[in-house]
């Protein structure tokens, strides 16, 4: 998982995920204007699994947040990686159950928001967490219902608030399911990969409540709940818009772009 981030001051950073030993771990390196590339470091430092990394440029350096396999279950870890110094690494997702996918962003006022899926229990969340002071906020739920909630990605804009989208899928998501009953499939029962939505929030800079954005065109959905002869609990299945990546440019356009696909 290569991934470049710049920081203000012009500094290319290279972050990727490699096995040395029997490990997966992050690490990092400086890229030059003559692109030579510095000793990488590890940024991880668990023993066990650090996969699925994203990055974000901070104020001095850059953050790296990533899932590590911790005792049998996945948590959601960060670190700033400086110039200079490097930070300690940090414990954001605080639940006994597993967390997934990562992403990050820094707010103009310095604040860091790391974003995440988390299980609890019965179906994946979108959880977000602030740090900024050296403290974390309380955990906020962005996306709590029963529909599979993930792949979350973050971006912030320079009034203060953060966007994220992220995509939503099936109710029962991750239920026993028999390849050989593939005339039971339905919206709400089958495989893991049946239908994918995307969907937009903003954050307001205070943290303390969140706006739903209206919903991004879709038009296959719309398509696909218009076929004619669909079984009973046939709407959605078969349509996805997924993998979304948000970002705000320099005018302050806010810039989403996904997976499609349409059967």
């Amino acid at each position: 998982a290569p991934t470049l981030t710049a920081t203000e001051d012009d500094q290319v950073w290279l972050t990727y995920e490699a096995r040395v030993g029997d490990p997966w771990d992050v690490f990092a390196t400086k890229v030059g204007p003559d692109l030579d590339v510095s000793a990488p470091w590890a940024v991880s430092e668990s023993g066990t699994a650090d996969i699925l990394h994203k990055t974000c440029p901070g104020n001095d350096g850059i953050w790296v947040a990533w899932q590590s396999d911790r005792d049998g279950q996945y948590d959601i870890y960060v670190r700033q990686v400086a110039a200079s110094d490097s930070g300690p690494v940090m414990r954001v997702s605080q639940s006994p159950l597993n967390d997934w996918h990562p992403a990050a962003a820094v707010t103009s006022d310095g604040r860091l928001c790391v974003a995440w899926d988390a299980f609890n229990g019965d179906s994946n969340d979108v959880v977000v967490r602030f740090f900024t002071g050296g403290n974390w906020s309380e955990e906020l739920a962005v996306a709590d219902g029963p529909q599979f909630g993930g792949r979350v990605d973050v971006a912030a804009d320079r009034a203060g608030r953060v966007w994220l989208a992220w995509e939503e899928g099936s109710k029962n998501w991750g239920r026993a399911y028999r390849g050989i009953e593939a005339d039971k499939v339905r919206d709400a029962s089958g495989p893991l990969h049946r239908h994918r939505e995307i969907r937009i929030a903003a954050i307001e800079p205070d943290n303390s409540w969140m706006v739903p954005v209206a919903s991004m065109p879709m038009p296959s959905v719309e398509k696909a709940m218009q076929r004619d002869g669909r079984p009973p609990g046939v709407d959605r299945l078969g349509a996805f818009y997924e993998r979304p990546r948000i970002l705000v440019d320099r005018s302050g356009r806010l810039w989403v772009t996904y997976r499609h696909y349409f059967t």
